[in-house]
């Protein structure tokens, strides 16, 4: 009894599963006609009767920047403005649509999509409502690059019986997106008590690996995608069609769902190579034992060319690598020859994502917005005899940086910094071209040795969030008799680059430029070579000379002058230079490098400039839009987080001191606003909970306390996904706090105490996932207001709210700096900002503009003046610079940008201009190195203030910083030993001059804490400070040290709570 039951059951389960059979009408992975060429094609690419036969061919996954795609869509000519819309379309047949039940769809896709069967919408994701244009953004960003599945049921009213026209648009949320996908499966049920009755088919047979049509004879993969799952699929069920010499075997067949099978074929021989499926000859069948409906011989087919060598190639472009992208740290033993790399993949250049041309496409890791920083290449080749060879010349195409080894020692590098190269170290700067450009160098005899041989390269990203990456490489030996009988080939100029110095805005003065040619040349002068420029920049060439011994390379030295764009040519005609068979140079070349020529300013720049100590911190100063520090009481103050928590710092001389610990979390950005004794510390922690601590200075202790209204924290969440916070107060002591979410502008408000916080108010949507806002008080408008940038609009925005009214109402958008915005690159506006306010409330706003175009501006200045008008905007540089502030120094009439050279750390900078007619002067360098994220004050200063940032040369971070001023300062004094006796205090010291021991007089009107320091003439402090308390009219009396300082001027400085007071001190050793 119990056996017929199973039985019953057994027999319930499979008739219930066969007579909702699914039916696959188009598997993922399958063909579709495409078009990424940017163009709008209105409504008419929906319909059945649409043409388009001249769209292109491909098979799913299509894409760029994700992982496991099969074609690579194109983005169109600019990276940084990538085409919003891809369109797909689809034919299939159905018999009978009655016979079908309910339609099923699994999409996978980045970031939006509207479905259409046969002209009618049936479904669509990520997408806002109303009509889609070919330039509609999609509503969100999708995450998961398209490696989720969603699925949704598909309305059966559309299809008909016959052909069906399934089309799909995808649609980027942004211009500047680093991924794309689509791939889609269409699925049916079938009914019926006689269960599934529908024979599969072979729905494409294409090419798989490589690719490409054209390529070498060797192993290919075909695929063949049936329409469900089947079984009994082997090599001998597929005929190999040959044309010309090919010979083809089948050699393998493998599955890893039932419905896609992959077929390997050995080829030898020139001519062509399809794959076909004759039904008849298999026993292939789906799960329901359906045989195959019949034949398949229409597939792509493989060109197969026997490589063309070229002179003296060891191994050219294209050719096959080990390779490592899983994001490991391989440390260095994977450079040397004995290193196993038998678990790493093997592919052809070129590799990379994000670019059009990859051969094999390089995995980045899980996440598209934090992609694994370096991959790792091998290649082993075997030299007979290496006497045979004077040299070694490498062409390489990369994105952004490179180093090379050859048997485990670095040969070259390109584009990375200094030092030792982790495998988190960031290229130096963010490589332009996508891999197009070929980089040229030697590589001595003396590098390799007779049998195998490894060249080892590591390629490195300049950031997480990149949206390309790209390598290949080819080796070519320099044989030491002449060139190769019959050479008809012509050299030719690979590339013009500067060489000394690399950086492309410079003074004018002495330059060197660096030629590559694609071969051994000679006759090569200074009068193959002529200027192009702009403005009233020139140069005149001094001096060539040949870089190593084989002839490809050559630097041609030369002064400059004026202001405007260098670049070196190679003319066209009447050069006299050849290669080693006679050949003469087959062109010119005016696609070099060019040269950035500024002069400085006369009488520009900080007065003096002291260095301060570095500290150690736990978070880096970045939040673009935050300021750090501020003075009160004659001293400068700080808030930065280090391991021990987040602490209130003091500036005591040039070092910062430990005050007061005010949080004991170590990952928080300040943000400061002093109002009277009080200051008021945002600290903005992400999606974690912010804090607000607010301090209040104790004149008689001369320290800050916790402010006695609110001795605890106040906490709010900002969030989701915030990146970054401001606070400002406005004129009846209401604090705002202004912030950005994926989507939104928000601000919250809070009254003194400021222990509770309002809901958060939204005063701008629409803006981009790492676009930023920033808020600043206007007393003498009576207003606040808040600045954002909007990457979907390309803008810049700014509303206000006036003290006293609805902290609902705000005006409507200014946008700043709009009359002028230009549609070029990314449009007008990025996400860097920072504010500072004048006292007659005219606002300076420095950003950054999204233009990334040579010849457009880079960083800009917004200027709002009190009567809520924005000037033109102001050019601050072009072609480099990022994160910056402004600070304003009333007193002077002076306003100066300050900011990091390139993206991801560089060399601090600045640039100032008059108040009176804002024109912005030469870059003023600050410090040179790996520095970046800027950070100063809210307020307006006279005479010196600080200026900090993050030294990002490694991870170990530290706080930098500047002491500077404009000459009526401390630091003035310190430079020219002007003595200032504005608060009384009589500093005196004897002998002076002194040999080894100053014996120091002061006295002090009122009693407090002092401190002595002593400076060398650069600024630098020399030795330990003294500290103490002293009583008010009582003389104190102290003795310095400069025993084992050199002899020379000194600069004594004496600091109290009322001010500070320097002399001037000649040691004599």
């Amino acid at each position: 009894m119990k056996k017929s039951l199973s039985v019953l059951l057994a027999l319930a389960v499979l008739f219930i599963f066969d007579a909702n059979a699914q039916n696959t009408l188009i598997p993922f992975g399958s063909s579709w006609q495409y078009l990424d060429n940017g163009t709008d094609q209105g409504m008419a690419w929906i319909s059945t009767s649409f043409n388009s036969s001249t769209w292109k061919t491909g098979s799913a996954k299509f894409g760029y920047g994700v992982e496991g795609i099969n074609t690579q869509i194109g983005f169109g000519p600019d990276k940084s403005k990538k085409y919003v819309t891809t369109y797909f379309r689809k034919s299939i047949s159905i018999t009978d649509p009655a016979s079908l039940g309910d339609f099923t769809a699994n999409i996978r896709l980045d970031d939006g999509a509207v479905i259409y069967v046969n002209g009618v919408e049936v479904h669509r994701i990520n997408m806002p409502t109303g009509p889609i244009a070919y330039n509609t953004l999609s509503a969100v960003s999708s995450s998961g690059d398209g490696s989720k599945t969603l699925t949704f049921q598909v309305n059966s009213a559309p299809f008909v019986s016959g052909t069906n026209v399934i089309v799909v648009e995808i649609h980027q949320s942004k211009v500047n997106t680093s991924d794309m996908a689509f791939d889609m499966e269409l699925s049916s049920s079938l009914y019926g008590p006689d269960g599934d009755l529908v024979s599969p088919y072979v729905v494409s047979i294409e090419r798989l690996s490589p690719s490409s049509e054209i390529t070498e004879p060797g192993a290919v993969t075909f695929r063949t995608i049936f329409s469900e799952p089947v079984n009994g699929v082997t090599p001998d069920d597929f005929t190999a069609i040959a044309t010309g010499s090919v010979e083809a075997t089948v050699t393998d067949v493998s599955s890893e769902n039932g419905t896609h099978y992959d077929a390997t074929v050995n080829a030898s021989g020139e001519g062509t190579l399809r794959l076909d499926l004759m039904a008849p000859d298999t026993d292939i069948t789906d799960l329901s034992s359906n045989a195959l409906a019949g034949d398949y011989t229409s597939g792509e087919s493989y060109t197969l060319v026997e490589p063309v060598p070229l002179a003296n190639a060891l191994f050219s472009f294209n050719s096959s690598w080990k390779y490592l992208d899983n994001g490991t740290d391989q440390s260095t033993a994977w450079r040397t020859t004995s290193f196993s790399d038998a678990a790493w993949k093997t592919g052809v250049g070129k590799f990379g994502y994000g670019i059009t041309d990859a051969a094999t496409l390089v995995g980045y890791g899980p996440n598209a917005k934090n992609k694994y920083i370096t991959t790792y290449f091998r290649k082993s080749l075997s030299i007979t005899d290496v006497s045979n060879y004077t040299s070694f010349k490498v062409n390489i195409k990369m994105d952004d940086g490179v180093v090379v080894y050859v048997n485990g020692t670095e040969v070259y590098r390109n584009n990375m910094p200094t030092g030792s190269i982790a495998y988190n170290t960031l290229a130096a700067l963010s490589s332009s071209g996508d891999g197009t450009k070929i980089q040229s160098f030697t590589i001595s005899n003396g590098a390799f040795i007779n049998g195998p041989n490894v060249i080892a390269v590591e390629v490195h990203q300049s950031k997480a969030n990149t949206s390309d990456m790209a390598f290949d490489m080819e080796l070519l030996a320099d044989q030491s008799d002449p060139g190769p009988v019959g050479d008809v080939t012509s050299p030719m100029v690979t590339s013009i680059n500067r060489q000394s110095p690399t950086t492309a805005s410079i003074m004018p003065g002495s330059v060197t430029f660096r030629v590559s040619f694609s071969e051994k040349v000679t006759g090569v002068s200074v009068n193959d070579f002529v200027f192009t420029t702009t403005g009233t920049a020139g140069g005149t060439l001094t001096g060539l000379t040949a870089v190593g011994t084989d002839g490809t390379v050559y630097d041609l030295s030369a002064n400059t002058a004026g202001e405007g764009t260098v670049r070196l040519d190679l003319k066209a005609s009447g050069t006299e230079i050849m290669d080693a068979s006679s050949n003469p140079i087959a062109s010119g070349f005016t696609a070099g490098e060019s040269y950035l020529l500024q002069t400085p300013t006369s009488g520009g720049g900080f007065a003096t400039v002291a260095s301060i100590t570095p500290m150690s911190i736990s978070t880096n100063t970045a939040d673009k839009p935050q300021s750090k520090v501020w003075t009160y009481a004659g001293k400068f103050w700080t808030v930065l987080p280090t391991t021990d928590g987040t602490f209130l710092w003091r500036l005591d001389g040039t070092t910062w001191t430990k005050v007061l610990l005010v949080s004991s979390g170590a990952l928080a950005r300040a943000d400061c606003k002093v109002v009277g004794n009080l200051a008021h510390v945002l600290l903005f922690r992400g999606n974690n909970n912010s804090y607000l601590i607010s301090l209040e200075y104790d004149a008689a202790a001369a320290a800050y306390k916790l402010w006695s209204s609110r001795p605890t924290r106040s906490s709010f969440v900002l969030g989701p996904d915030a990146e970054t916070a401001t606070l400002d107060i406005d004129g009846n002591g209401r604090m705002w706090v202004a912030y950005d979410t994926p989507d939104s502008v928000n601000v919250r408000y809070s009254d003194s105490p400021y222990t509770t916080w309002s809901e958060p108010i939204v005063i701008e949507s629409g803006i981009a996932d790492d676009d930023i806002c920033a808020i600043v008080a206007l007393p003498t408008q009576n207003k606040m207001a808040v600045l954002w940038s909007n990457q979907r609009t390309d803008f810049f925005g700014m509303r206000t709210h006036t003290t006293g009214d609805s902290a609902t109402t705000w005006s409507e958008d200014e946008s700043p700096g709009s009359q002028t915005a230009l549609n070029v690159g990314t449009g007008f506006s990025d996400d860097h900002m920072n504010m500072v306010l004048a006292s007659d409330g005219t606002l300076y706003c420095a950003v950054k503009t999204s233009y990334e175009t040579p010849g457009y501006t880079k960083l800009a200045l917004l200027v709002r003046r009190p009567n809520g008008v924005w000037d033109n905007p102001y050019e601050i540089t072009q072609e480099n610079g990022t994160r910056p502030i402004v600070i304003l120094n009333e007193a002077a009439g002076k306003l100066r940008i300050v900011y990091t050279s390139q993206e991801n750390g560089g060399d601090i900078l600045y640039k100032e201009s008059s108040l009176d007619a804002i024109s912005f002067g030469s870059p003023i360098y600050l410090i040179r190195g790996m520095y970046n994220y800027v950070s100063s004050t809210k307020a307006t200063y006279t005479g010196e203030t600080v200026l900090m940032a993050t030294d990002v040369s490694t991870t170990a971070w530290k706080a930098i910083g500047f002491l500077v001023s404009d000459g009526s300062s401390t630091a003035t004094a310190m430079a020219n030993g002007s003595l200032l006796k504005e608060h009384g205090q009589n500093l005196r010291a004897y002998p002076n001059p002194f040999k080894g021991t100053a014996t120091v007089n002061f006295t002090l009107p009122q009693g407090g804490a002092y401190t002595i320091v002593l400076y060398n003439s650069k600024g630098e402090q020399v030795i330990d400070a003294k500290k103490g308390l002293a009583e008010a009219g009582v003389a104190n009396t102290l003795e310095v040290s400069a025993a084992g300082l050199p002899s020379g001027l000194y600069i004594l400085r004496l600091e109290t709570n009322l001010g500070t007071e320097t002399i001037k001190l000649l040691h004599n050793r």
